[in-house]
């Protein structure tokens, strides 16, 4: 019998012939709650006041055999609450300053935040402060530049298989610029240009202290 007319082509009678690297499900849930107020506390000066709350829970299940050694445990409830401000003030209708400041979180990377040995880490706290400018000269064309930087502390680091600590710092800056044209109802044209460099301040690799990294973007359509 030819076995090449068995029609095999699919999925269905496809067999693994070795043990996967990684054979297990992740769950995570999440739940969020983010109120926020704003303020008109003169005819050009708006404030706005936000606050979200976030909560995880998670699990890692292997569903067989597998040849990856990375920890599978399940996710110790992790609750971190944020703050935002930011005003805005209306020079004249035609520009407008805006200055924000927010906190943000990131937890740990997939296999770290199923691991026994980083239950009690805290979460990688990112705080960003930006300024900015908006003109809007006419009705068709308007112009945006923003400035940020935005600092993270309490990065997680491995310090040996399965073994993590908060360590670590590292602070971005950069400013972005964009210009939009509307030359009619159906067309328009638009152009953004950003550029941000990273620097990392502390880090359990002393050669990383110092090192940086430029970045430039830009966009247009």
């Amino acid at each position: 019998m030819d076995n090449a007319n068995l029609g095999y082509e699919d999925l269905d009678n496809r067999k693994r012939m070795s043990l996967a690297d990684f054979n297990r499900r992740f769950t995570l849930t999440s739940n969020a709650v983010f109120a926020e107020a704003y303020l008109n506390v003169t005819e050009s000066v708006n404030v706005s006041l936000g606050l979200r709350a976030d909560q995880f829970d998670g699990d890692c299940q292997r569903l067989g055999a597998e040849t990856a050694e990375a920890p599978c445990e399940e996710l110790e409830s992790v609750s971190n609450v944020s703050p935002k401000a930011s005003i805005h003030y209306n020079i004249i209708d035609s520009i407008q300053l805006r200055a924000n400041y927010s906190e943000g979180f990131a937890l740990a990377s997939s296999f770290a935040k199923f691991a026994s040995g980083a239950q009690d880490l805290e979460v990688n706290e990112i705080k960003q402060y930006e300024a900015g400018l908006f003109f809007l000269p006419s009705a068709n064309l308007e112009f945006d530049v923003s400035l940020y930087d935005i600092q993270s502390s309490n990065e997680v680091n491995e310090v040996t298989q399965g073994e993590f600590i908060n360590f670590g710092e590292t602070t971005r800056k950069g400013f972005e610029a964009s210009v939009r044209w509307k030359l009619s109802e159906q067309f328009e044209v638009k152009g953004v240009f950003g550029q941000s460099d990273s620097e990392v301040d502390s880090n359990l690799n002393p050669d990383l202290l110092g090192t940086s990294m430029e970045c430039q973007n830009k966009l247009q359509r």
